[in-house]
Parts: C-alpha cells; structure tokens; sequence
C-alpha cells in the first residue's frame, strides 16, 4: 500500500498543557524550563544564509568538493585526495592549460570544517562557491574535476570534461577521465584538445538519464520516487509481482536538462 500522504499534526493545546503540568510536577520548575527550551531548539529549521553569488566573468576550472563522510565518497573513492589536495591539483591544472585561468571551488552540502576552508582561502586566486551553485558551476566551466560528484553530469551535458579521481555512476573511457590528481594537468590539457566526442556522450547520457538515473530527491523522496526504488528493489531480487499489482513509476521531470530541478538529483551511485 501507499504510503500515508497525510502530514504530521502537532498534538493539542490540552495535550500539551497537561504533558507540561506533568514534567513540571515531576522534575521541577529549572528541569522542565530547561527541556522546553531545548525542545524548541530543536524544533526551529535551520535557515540558510542567503550567498550573493556570480560565476566568474572569465573562463574557469570548476572543482566539486564533497564530504569525506558522504557514502559515494566512503564506499568507492577510499583513497580519495583531501579537499586541499583536490582544489590545489585543479589549480595547477587550470594554470597549465591556460595562463591566469581562474579555479572556483563548490563547497559541499555540509560545508567544510573551519580549518579546511581557512586552509583554502589561503590559496592565492581561488574562488569559492555555495553548494547550491554546483550545477550551474559545472555546466559552465571550462573543464571539471571531482571526486565522484553528482552533479558532473551537468559538465557532460555542457560538452565539457570530467576529471574524477573515485568511482562514478558517470564513469566511462573517453566520455570522463578518471585519473589522480598528480595527472590532472596532463589529462586536462589532452581531454580539452581531444575531437568531439559527441555521438558516444550523447548515447551514454541517453542510457544514464533515461536507465540508470532514480528521479528521486535525496532528501525529499515523493511517493513516486519511491516506487521507483521499489522497483529497482525487486528487479535487483528477481521477484515478480502478481498480475495486478505492478507499480507505475513516472519517469522524469526532465533534471539535468532543466535549469531549476536541482531538488531532483538522487542517483543510484551510492551502494
């Protein structure tokens, strides 16, 4: 069955009047004050800060960081480089393939550790980006390199150059260039100066978007996007449901063509 569509009500004045009376009774005026206030602590959403944000105006190398914690980066790059390791090797490889070209560095979603970040702002001419700003970063720069980032698919629909050092869903010969940081430079400067390779990517995406790519949202799934993992589920087991009973996953909408779903990118590359 479905799941329940119905959101989470909070329970009544009268219930929370009487809970309060009772926790007051039993621990005390300071005790219960205290858990109330860390109750509502706990409650309040977080809010982002707003991050006035421009892509450069010049060409850029874009360089995706993620979190060391993330379970793309733990299960298939586990020797992966750090974050200043990735971020200074994409420097050298921007410098090296064109004089003063600039490098922007997309933090990830739970940003970085203050002495990580402090360690790359010390890096002369490097720009930092929000996280949000991944997907129009990658489809804008010149050439992009990652770990295993998701979201370089969008340097692959832009026509531009992958560089990764782990494993990824996106993964291919000449379509993306996994190599480690020590050849970035070498591998940029060929993979920028290679022929088109237009018929090959565009079938590899055609099969990634349209087969191998879950329309789910990683943080927000709908029911539809867990139908799919349903099915991927059962196909995965060999199972077969009764005549009757097959679920209808709807494919789509259309991310990483459309420039606004960046809510809709949940793979299948994590394990």
């Amino acid at each position: 069955s479905a799941l329940s569509r119905r959101e989470i009500q909070p329970p009544r004045w009268q219930a929370r009047t009487a809970d309060a009376l009772h926790a007051l009774l039993r621990t005390g005026p300071g005790a219960a004050r205290r858990a109330m206030r860390l109750w509502h602590t706990a409650s309040e959403t977080p809010a982002r800060p707003a991050v006035d944000f421009r892509l450069p105006d010049t060409p850029f190398c874009a360089v995706l960081l993620q979190d060391p914690a993330d379970e793309r980066v733990r299960l298939d790059a586990p020797q992966a480089p750090s974050t200043h390791q990735l971020t200074a090797a994409t420097m050298r490889a921007a410098r090296a393939l064109e004089h003063g070209m600039r490098t922007l560095a997309v933090l990830p979603d739970t940003g970085l550790h203050h002495r990580e970040l402090r360690a790359l702002l010390q890096l002369p001419g490097l720009e930092i980006a929000p996280a949000s700003a991944a997907a129009s970063a990658a489809a804008t720069a010149v050439a992009t390199t990652t770990i295993n980032h998701p979201m370089a698919i969008a340097a692959l629909l832009a026509g531009s150059p992958v560089l990764h050092t782990g494993q990824a869903l996106y993964g291919l010969p000449s379509v993306t260039d996994e190599v480690p940081t020590d050849g970035f430079a070498t591998t940029l400067r060929s993979a920028t100066a290679a022929a088109a390779r237009s018929t090959l990517r565009t079938r590899f995406l055609s099969w990634l978007i349209g087969q191998a790519h879950l329309w789910c949202s990683t943080t927000h799934p709908d029911h539809n996007g867990l139908t799919g993992l349903v099915q991927e589920i059962e196909a995965r087991l060999g199972e077969r449901r009764p005549r009757g009973l097959e679920l209808h996953y709807r494919s789509g909408p259309a991310w990483p063509l459309s420039p606004s779903a960046s809510l809709h990118s949940g793979t299948r590359e994590s394990r």
